[in-house]
């Protein structure tokens, strides 16, 4: 969880996640709760060369405020997904 994200009042249209993937997956990310919050995007994370992260994109449901922020990982075994940055963009 990354505590008290402020999206300000000009909602960011889309998520960029930096990461890195043995086989690849697709992360969620979720405001406030991972079971009553809102999902607000779908991350599909491609599987990369050990070591090196690449990026990936998705849409953001339209969000403001300031929230929690949860990232919800796929099932599988530990360390197949290893996020090195997120950005939320207005562009």
């Amino acid at each position: 969880m990354i505590s008290g994200v402020d999206f300000g009042s000009n909602a960011p249209v889309k998520v960029v996640i930096q990461a890195a993937s043995r086989k690849g997956g697709e992360l969620e990310i979720w405001l406030d709760d991972l079971i009553n919050g809102k999902r607000i995007a779908k991350v599909k994370v491609g599987a990369t060369q050990a070591g090196i992260s690449n990026l990936f994109t998705a849409a953001l449901e339209k969000v403001q405020g300031q929230h929690d922020l949860f990232i919800r990982f796929p099932r599988g075994s530990a360390e197949d997904i290893q996020v090195k940055s997120i950005q939320f963009n207005a562009k």
